[in-house]
């Protein structure tokens, strides 16, 4: 990966994780699903991550990849089920969980973008 890559994917994620992150903290102890939108931010996060390196938005590698959306996803819920309802706690503690699992499965996304684009598969 370039030192032009890295800053992009950085930006991408970084961005996407603190919006995550606010969703999470927002929506933290309302009945609204947060997923609905934390969802398709994090696909779209992927899909810019992959023109980062090129690959495009129909091919398997994407499909998959965004697929494994859906492992943060039943995490995160578990824990807004667990702690969604603590005043002020609850909050923290989704909007955390909400960026941190953005931020992992952008850099997973990174990694096999990186390793499809240099052939290491």
């Amino acid at each position: 990966m370039t030192n032009e890559q890295r800053k992009k994917c950085e930006e991408i994620i970084h961005s996407v994780a603190a919006g995550t992150g606010a969703v999470g903290a927002g929506l933290s102890s309302t009945l609204v699903a947060d997923t609905a939108v934390i969802t398709p931010m994090q696909a779209k996060m992927i899909e810019d991550l992959g023109n980062v390196f090129g690959v495009e938005k129909g091919t398997a590698v994407m499909q998959g990849t965004i697929s494994s959306v859906v492992a943060g996803i039943v995490g995160k819920n578990l824990v807004k089920i667990v702690t969604g309802w603590i005043p002020i706690a609850g909050n923290i503690i989704n909007a955390a969980t909400a960026a941190g699992i953005t931020e992992a499965i952008g850099w997973m996304a990174v990694d096999q973008f990186e390793r499809l684009t240099n052939k290491a598969w």
